[in-house]
Formats: structure tokens, C-alpha cells, sequence
């Protein structure tokens, strides 16, 4: 049986900026991501979040076993629908760093499933199958909700994603079979 890993990473600590996708990582949040990629093992394919402190997390989660590009997503980041970002932002001022349970136990709520149905659509579109070693880099919640969709018939997976808080450039680790693309195995790295 042949094996892929695919690694769920939220981005490191941030600091502030007039925009929200241009916040960069803070120093802590640099060392954050390089204590965490002493976790990781082998070469990945990488898709992140559009936002720099994203793109900077993969960078730094990776170093030397970078890729040469990293292929961003705005789907990873945010809603497609300017009304669905409001919605979005209306929540996590209410919710803040929840669980993902926490938030589609509410009608609102059930906006964040729609941001991981967009960004599976994207990474299934951009990447196909997982065929080889892949990290996905986003945010808080949005993370859960790209892995709860990503991977559908996993009762593991789905315990996971729906009461796990990412830290701070924290990762999940979730083995799959490469013909199937079943579940076999998911650890929490950090």
C-alpha cells in the first residue's frame, strides 16, 4: 500500500496591518514556525492561503525541503462572496478562535463550510489527486473547515477538525492511500 501525507498547517503569530492579508509573521511567530518544521519529515508539494503570513509559514515550516513555488489560493483565505465575508468576520468577532463545532452549531455558522467546499474545489482543480507529500497553509477554523470537507468519510478526520484549535503554526498530519485516497492514519504534530 502506497502512502501520501497531507499536512493542515495554520500560519505562526502575526502582527497587525492596515490590511488583514498583508499581515506579516512577528519574530515569535517566525521561531514558531521553525521550531514546528523540525517536526517535519520529506519534500512537499505546497498550496497556502494568499495571505503573506501564510506564504511565510510555508516557507519557513518547509526551509531547505521547500519547493521552488508555492501555489496560493484565495480560497484558502477567505469567502468568495463579499457577503459571505462579512458574514465571516461578523463571526470570528463573535467566536474568535472556537472550535469549528462551536461554529456551524449555529445557522450563521455554516458559512465557514462553504469557504472549505471552495478551497477543496480549488486544491482538487490546482493539484488533482494526492499523488505526493502536499501541505495546505491557512487560518484559524478556515483550516478546519478545508480538512472536515477535504476529507468527508473520515470519522477521524472529522473528530479532529471539528474540536482541534490549531495553535500558532500548528500542524496535522493525515496519511492517505494514494490509488483510494482513503484515510489511514491523521496525527497532531503540534
Amino acid at each position: 500500500m502506497s502512502t501520501v501525507k497531507v499536512v493542515l498547517a495554520r500560519h505562526g503569530r502575526t502582527g497587525k496591518a492596515a490590511v488583514d492579508a498583508a499581515r506579516m509573521l512577528t519574530d515569535e511567530g517566525k521561531e514558531q514556525c521553525v521550531s514546528a518544521s523540525k517536526l517535519l519529515k520529506g519534500d512537499f508539494q505546497v498550496v497556502s492561503s494568499t495571505a503573506v503570513r501564510a506564504i511565510e509559514t510555508a516557507w519557513l515550516l518547509l526551509g531547505q525541503n521547500a519547493p521552488r513555488e508555492i501555489i496560493t489560493l484565495k480560497e484558502l483565505f477567505e469567502h468568495p462572496l463579499a457577503e459571505g465575508r462579512e458574514k465571516c468576520n461578523k463571526l470570528f468577532g463573535e467566536l474568535g478562535y472556537a472550535p469549528l463545532s462551536r461554529y456551524i452549531e449555529r445557522e450563521d455558522g455554516k458559512i465557514l463550510l462553504e469557504i472549505g467546499d471552495c478551497a477543496k474545489k480549488a486544491v482538487r482543480n490546482t493539484l488533482g489527486f494526492f499523488d505526493k507529500n502536499t501541505m495546505i497553509v491557512s487560518h484559524a477554523v478556515i483550516i478546519n473547515a478545508v480538512g472536515l470537507r477535504m476529507f468527508p468519510r473520515s470519522p477521524q478526520v472529522e473528530r479532529v477538525m471539528l474540536e482541534h484549535n490549531f495553535p500558532e503554526a500548528g500542524m496535522v498530519e493525515i496519511e492517505i492511500e494514494t490509488h483510494s485516497q482513503e484515510v489511514v492514519g491523521i496525527r497532531i504534530i503540534n
